[in-house]
Parts: structure tokens; sequence; C-alpha cells
């Protein structure tokens, strides 16, 4: 009777498709900021029925996938390729990586990316704000602001140019460099050259290798409504 049960059990356990991952877990270990690394999780069917793989989910636009095959018979296999892209990443990760199948008992999986990027020093810029309302004036009148901008890297910030369109003008273009941890404010004017709506714009070039330019936004304080 016992051995009976026993089977039984075993036959339920593996009755229709069941999707197996012997590892559901991925340590990529240390990686340098901007290195692209790679792995290959195995599914498995190891039920009595075809598995189907509906949907692959990344929950990062830095994790890509690749499936395979989507149908996989009664202890077959298939392969499912994940690429991490770590520009802009920084210390411990964790990507989530989403199998949706036809698994009545587990319809769906977790698969995770870890470890750590470590990220060389350079210099980051950050610039606030990015959007600047005013209020519209007549041609030949001005109005004064300020842009904010900060290096929050570990090596000196440069920036090579400020170019702005006809309506603004930079009082001054600071000759130095901007040292780690610290900002600087960039003096603007905006002189319209005819009336109407301000549609201005800045752009900002640095040696900040993940973002070489940064553009502001010069528009009117009050949307108009229609």
């Amino acid at each position: 009777m016992k051995r009976i049960t026993l089977l039984l059990f075993s036959t339920l356990l593996f009755a229709g498709p069941r999707l197996d991952v012997s590892s559901e877990t991925w340590d990529f270990g240390t990686l340098k900021e901007g290195e692209k690394a790679e792995h290959v999780f195995i599914l498995k069917n190891i039920g009595d029925d075809t598995l189907v793989i509906s949907k692959v989910r990344a929950t990062c636009g830095c994790t890509a996938t690749l499936l395979e095959d989507s149908i996989i018979p009664p202890g077959g296999e298939t392969k499912l390729k994940s690429s991490l892209r770590t520009k802009g990443m920084s210390g411990v990760f964790h990507k989530y990586i989403y199998v949706y199948s036809n698994d009545f008992e587990n319809p769906r999986i977790s698969l995770i990316l870890t470890g750590k990027v470590q990220r060389e020093p350079a210099p980051r810029i950050r610039v606030w704000p990015t959007i600047v309302r005013l209020n519209r004036i007549s041609p030949g009148d001005e109005e004064k602001f300020v842009v904010s901008v900060q290096n929050y890297g570990e090596l000196p910030l440069y920036l090579y140019e400020v170019k702005t369109s006809p309506g603004i003008q930079l009082e001054f273009m600071p000759e130095d460099s901007i040292p780690p941890k610290s900002s600087i404010n960039l003096n603007f004017k905006y002189v319209p050259t005819e009336p109407g709506p301000i549609e201005e714009l800045i752009t900002i070039k640095s040696n900040d290798p993940r973002i070489s330019k940064i553009y502001v936004f010069v528009r009117d304080k009050e949307e108009k409504r229609e």
C-alpha cells in the first residue's frame, strides 16, 4: 500500500509540463563599469507533457534576453541567453528575469543576475534645472537666470562648450575645471529678438565620458492652454 502511495505521489509530482532551472541565480562577481556580461540559463521540462514558454520579461532595460525555443517536449531543454550592460551602473546589483509558462504549479519563475560593478574614477556632470521657465518680455528687455553645474565624480570636470540659441546670452564662460564634489553657477540672460513664445536651447558639452552633451530648455513660464 505504501509503495502504491509513493508511486501515485511520484506520478502526480511530474504530471503535466514542469519547468526546472538548475540554478536560478547567477553571480557575475565584480565587473568594470561599461563591461558587457553574459550568462546562459538552461530551462528543462521535467514533466510528462509539452512545456510552452509564453513570455520572458526582464525588469531592467539594461538586461536583454534571447530564448532559443519556446516549446520544450518532455525531457527536453532550451537555452535562455541573458546579457547585461553595466554602463552607468555602480555597486551591488540584482536584476530579475521572469519566465512565464504553462507549468500549472509554477506559472512564473524568477531568474536573478547579481554581482557588483566597480566604477572607474571619472568626472560626472549634473545640471539643474534642465527646464527653465521665464515670463515673456518685449524685445530689447532682458531677464537673467542661473543654471547650476555640479561635478559629483572623482576627477575634474571640464566644460568644453556652452552653446546657446539666439535669444540666450552666457555672461561668463568659466576657464577653470570644476573640482570633484563641487559646483558652479552659469549666469545667462534672455534677450528676445522678437515677440512670441519662448523656445530657446542651451547645449553644454563636457568631458563626462557617459554624457557628452546636456540640454537645457528655456520655455514660457505659463503654458498657453487652448
